[in-house]
C-alpha cells in the first residue's frame, strides 16, 4: 500500500514476505557505514530479527508503522523507520536508509524525509520527532538541516569506533514547524 509519493519517490508498507530483501540490506551495502557501522548482525540473530520485523508488521494494522520501504522507479532502494516512541512527550525519532548507491545524490532521501514526516504528523498525535546521526555522516546532517529539523545538541565523543571518537548529532522538528518547511 502506497503511504506517500511524489515525482521522485513514494513511501510503502511492507509485507511479510519482504524479510529475505530486507535481510540482505541489513547485511550488505556500503550503506552500513553511515549508520552506525559498529553495530554488526550476525547470522544467528537472523530468525530473531525475522520475529521482530514479523510481529512489528502485525502492530502496525492499527497504529504508527515502524518499518516503510522507499520507492523509486518501481524498485525498492531503501527504507524509513520511526522508533523511541515516547508517549509523555508525544514524540518519536525517525531514521533512514538509501540502500542503493545509485540512487543517492538525487533528493530522493529529502524528500522521502519529508514524506515521512508529513505522513507522522498528519497521521499521529506526535508533536516531535528526532533524528539521531553522527559526525561523519555529512550527507544525513545535510538531508536533515534541509528538511527543517533543528540541531539540538552534539554529544562529543559519543563513541570511539577504529581509533576515532564519533560525535552525535541530535535534530528535532516540531509539528507546528512543518508548515514553514514542508
Amino acid at each position: 500500500m502506497i503511504i506517500a509519493n511524489s515525482d521522485i519517490c513514494k513511501i510503502v508498507t511492507r509485507q511479510k514476505n519482504d524479510f529475505e530483501w530486507y535481510w540482505y540490506w541489513l547485511n550488505n551495502g556500503d550503506w552500513r557505514t553511515t549508520d552506525a557501522p559498529w553495530e554488526i548482525t550476525s547470522p544467528n540473530e537472523k530468525e530473531e530479527i525475522k520475529t521482530v520485523f514479523n510481529k512489528g508488521i502485525d502492530n502496525e494494522i492499527t497504529g504508527l508503522r515502524t518499518r516503510v520501504w522507499i520507492e523509486s522507479n518501481n524498485l525498492r532502494i531503501g527504507s524509513l523507520n520511526c522508533y523511541g516512541l515516547n508517549i509523555e512527550k508525544k514524540s518519536v525519532k525517525i531514521g533512514i536508509g538509501i540502500y542503493e548507491p545509485e540512487y543517492r545524490g538525487l533528493g530522493i532521501a529529502k524528500t522521502a524525509i519529508k514524506l515521512w514526516v508529513k505522513y507522522i504528523f498528519e497521521n499521529f498525535d506526535i508533536l516531535r520527532i528526532e533524528l539521531e546521526t553522527y559526525d561523519f555522516n555529512i550527507s544525513m546532517i545535510k538531508v536533515a538541516e534541509k528538511t527543517g529539523f533543528k540541531l539540538e545538541k552534539i554529544e562529543n565523543n559519543f563513541i570511539e569506533w577504529k581509533d576515532n571518537k564519533i560525535d552525535k548529532y541530535f535534530f528535532y522538528i516540531n509539528r507546528v514547524d512543518i508548515n514553514n518547511n514542508l
